[in-house]
């Protein structure tokens, strides 16, 4: 069996850790900005850790001018642009109608990697990625929670900028797995790499903090238990890419985007075990987890 097939489902089953432990966290903060700054800034600990202890400091240096490019962009794009943008869908169209828009990332990742980097389209990969974004969207469109409520009616300018604000962050998202794998392919070095994407996306973040506002949210943040789950789920998010970027090391990335995304399916059994109070489980759900496994062994196997 491929690595770096392996790699992307322990980061699929560790973003679903972060997602469940970070909504416990948001609960208690009142927003969602602080959650993103604190798993951003604490990618850069984890991995300069990570780096150390891989031995692969030295390999720092051997980065390119536009492998260092490549790597800060996707970490600006990937953890700023795309979950700012993601996070603004929630607020503006809630989260059922923006899921389903922000689980089209891998189609996009599919299209450009075919593209732009010769990585082979096949049947197989096709039928994998139809299945596993059909099996998501499934499941992003069922309710996530039993209080809340489904919207109606026309389409209001909220809800467009809603929706372009879901695409966006797709698209964030499914562009790029393309740039880290044009620099992880040749370096090898997944903790080198994802350290790069951090810092950078680090840096910008701490432009945020030049206003009072987020250094008021952040400052507010004084119960244990939420700074508890926010870390919690921070690490996570790191752990998660960690073995996202080890993936992209070993398989394209039009096959570890879509593996990725089978998130879903975890995020759902970890829900079961700690939210079980507050989710779904209907039939719409169980037909988009099978649709979901379905595409993973299309992407395994054939």
């Amino acid at each position: 069996m491929d690595k770096g097939l392996v790699f992307a489902l322990l980061g699929a089953a560790a973003f679903a850790g972060s997602t469940v432990f970070i909504r416990r966290g948001v609960a208690w903060t009142g927003e969602s900005f602080t959650a993103v700054a604190i798993s951003i800034f604490l990618g850069v600990p984890f991995f300069a850790v990570a780096t150390s202890i891989a031995g692969e400091w030295h390999k720092l240096w051997s980065i390119s001018g536009q492998g260092f490019i490549l790597l800060a962009t996707a970490g600006i794009i990937h953890f700023i642009a795309g979950r700012l943008l993601g996070f603004n869908a929630y607020r503006l169209i809630g989260a059922n109608k923006s899921t389903a828009l922000l689980r089209s990332g891998p189609l996009y990742t599919v299209v450009v990697g075919v593209a732009f980097l010769n990585e082979p389209l096949t049947s197989s990969l096709i039928i994998g990625v139809l299945c596993i974004s059909a099996g998501a969207t499934l499941i992003s469109t069922e309710r996530k929670s039993i209080g809340e409520e489904r919207q109606g009616g026309w389409l209001s300018r909220r809800e467009i900028r809603g929706l372009f604000s879901a695409l966006g962050a797709a698209v964030f998202w499914g562009i790029s797995p393309i740039l880290i794998r044009i620099v992880a392919e040749d370096l090898n070095a997944p903790s080198v790499s994802a350290l790069v994407s951090y810092v950078a996306a680090s840096i910008v973040m701490a432009v945020f903090f030049i206003g009072r506002q987020y250094r008021n949210q952040l400052g507010q943040l004084r119960l244990p238990s939420a700074i508890a789950w926010l870390v919690i789920g921070g690490a996570l998010v790191s752990v998660a890419h960690f073995f996202n970027y080890s993936a992209l090391g070993h398989s394209p990335a039009s096959i570890v985007a879509p593996i990725m995304s089978t998130s879903v399916l975890f995020t759902f059994l970890f829900s079961f075990l700690l939210n079980r109070d507050i989710e779904l489980f209907t039939v719409k759900v169980i037909i988009g987890m099978l649709a979901t496994i379905v595409g993973t062994f299309f992407l395994f196997y054939f």
